[in-house]
């Protein structure tokens, strides 16, 4: 194989970037680059694609004769010789194996599913990857939240699938409302802190979301919902408090908050600053000579 081929084929499977992404587990592309390190710590000081090749198909022999060990490290190997075939196919193939050597070891598996989905940018390799680590997420290690997420990006990977949008819908009611993110604001006179969902909160004058509301220490606090976005204000700048969500928070399409959230909320000091008043300002011929001048957390200017 000419020398340029076989570069080419390395910087699939090695060097190969990650592909941006909006799904982002906590720790799982750290934890999946370590396991693709270890991989490729077995490379030979001159891969050689022959050998990958021979790997590879020693791999498939093992996997249909049911030696499932034997055909994971033959896996393993291909990649680290370079392999013939995109670095995206081989990792999703050791994420099934992962869960069909004993003991099954699901978090490898979605590791190698990671790998596959962000080492890929064929949009059927990388919805595929997705199914994948839902079904890892939902079925073997009891995340359905996270599972939600993978089938929320596989959808924009192919949005006119009518079956995964099906999937979704039923996974999303049975998850309930799913807290996203959390914003402090404390730049404003009254502070506010902002819990956003990943879907819409039910809009109704007759719902009182304070009522899902508790706060420690004991605080009157006002609670406003608009789309996806539920607000408190009644914080002041220098506190912390526990904030609970209540289980049944309502959102839309008979969505709820499946179970109870305590989150504990720092809100800082302001930002010092300084700032006149206005744009313009005209000094009278007599009297005080001065322009006002408003201040933020300083004790001199």
């Amino acid at each position: 194989m000419p020398l340029l081929r076989l570069l080419l084929i390395l910087a699939l499977v090695v060097l190969l970037p990650a592909a941006a992404s909006a799904f982002q587990p906590p720790g799982l592309s750290a934890d999946a680059a370590a396991y693709r390190s270890a991989v490729l710590q077995k490379r030979p000081p001159q891969p050689s694609p022959e050998a990958a090749a021979a790997a590879l198909a020693a791999a498939r022999r093992a996997h249909d004769a049911g030696r499932f060990d034997e055909a994971l490290r033959k896996s393993e190997e291909a990649i680290a010789q370079g392999g013939e075939q995109e670095a995206g196919a081989l990792w999703l193939k050791l994420s099934d194996l992962w869960t069909k050597v004993v003991p099954v070891n699901p978090q490898r598996a979605l590791q190698a599913a990671w790998l596959a989905y962000s080492g890929s940018t064929a949009s059927d390799q990388r919805q595929a990857a997705l199914l994948r680590m839902a079904e890892l997420f939902e079925r073997s290690l009891a995340q359905p939240k996270l599972a939600l997420q993978a089938l929320d990006e596989a959808a924009a990977e192919r949005p006119a699938d009518e079956a995964l949008r099906a999937r979704i819908a039923a996974l999303r009611l049975a998850v309930g409302l799913d807290l996203r993110t959390i914003r402090v604001d404390t730049e404003s006179d009254q502070p506010r802190v902002c819990f956003t969902f990943a879907t819409p909160l039910a809009q109704s004058p007759a719902i009182h979301y304070e009522d899902y509301i508790r706060v420690v220490p004991e605080l009157a606090v006002t609670a406003e919902a608009a789309d996806d976005t539920l607000c408190l204000s009644g914080l002041s700048h220098g506190s912390s408090a526990q904030v609970t969500l209540r289980e049944g928070l309502p959102g839309q399409d008979g969505l709820i908050l499946r179970q109870s959230e305590t989150h504990k909320i720092t809100v800082g000091d302001r930002k010092p600053a300084a700032a006149f008043r206005g744009n313009a300002f005209v000094l009278p011929r007599a009297g005080p000579q001065g322009v006002p001048l408003t201040t933020v957390n300083l004790d001199a200017v």
